[in-house]
């Protein structure tokens, strides 16, 4: 299953590890999971096992499934996955 994740950024706090944690699950178990935020780099402060990418790279990837984290980069979602 191809998995995406959108969240507003790659901070500690808001929840992000969280979304970390469940990626690096799924990764586990053979799943295409990728956070995708404003800058696509991947966290410095915890290990992921998944991909990252930057809001640029949104609509390439035909994913099964969309999270999001917060109302305001819900557009994002809806349009671009």
């Amino acid at each position: 299953m191809k998995i995406a994740a959108v969240l507003p950024h790659m901070e500690i706090f808001g929840g992000v590890r969280r979304y970390i944690e469940i990626g690096n699950e799924f990764s586990k178990r053979g799943h295409c999971f990728v956070l995708f935020h404003p800058d696509g780099r991947k966290p410095e402060w915890l290990e992921f096992k998944g991909r990252t990418e930057s809001f640029s790279s949104l609509g390439e990837g035909g994913f099964d499934v969309a999270l999001c984290s917060e109302y305001s980069i819900l557009p994002f979602t809806t349009t671009q996955l």
